[in-house]
């Protein structure tokens, strides 16, 4: 059987927020489902493990300030 992750899914395996995801989906920047299950309003989609970690391994940094630095006052 093959097991497919959702939105919600591959939210909690990144430790993104789903609106994170859905962001990502909106703007073209997140691969395209591996699976589609339903049709119209009804449809859900779902992408295979491999394929996310591979997005997750070669998307862009985050701008900004490193996590846990703190900015320095004048």
């Amino acid at each position: 059987m093959i097991n497919y992750l959702t939105v919600n899914g591959i939210a909690r395996r990144f430790g993104l927020s789903p609106h994170t995801i859905k962001s990502h989906i909106t703007r073209g920047t997140f691969p395209a489902p591996d699976a589609a299950i339903g049709a119209g309003k009804a449809i859900k989609y779902g992408w295979l493990p491999e394929t996310v970690d591979n997005w997750q391994q070669t998307r862009p940094g985050k701008a900004g300030r490193p996590k846990g630095t703190v900015k320095q006052q004048p």
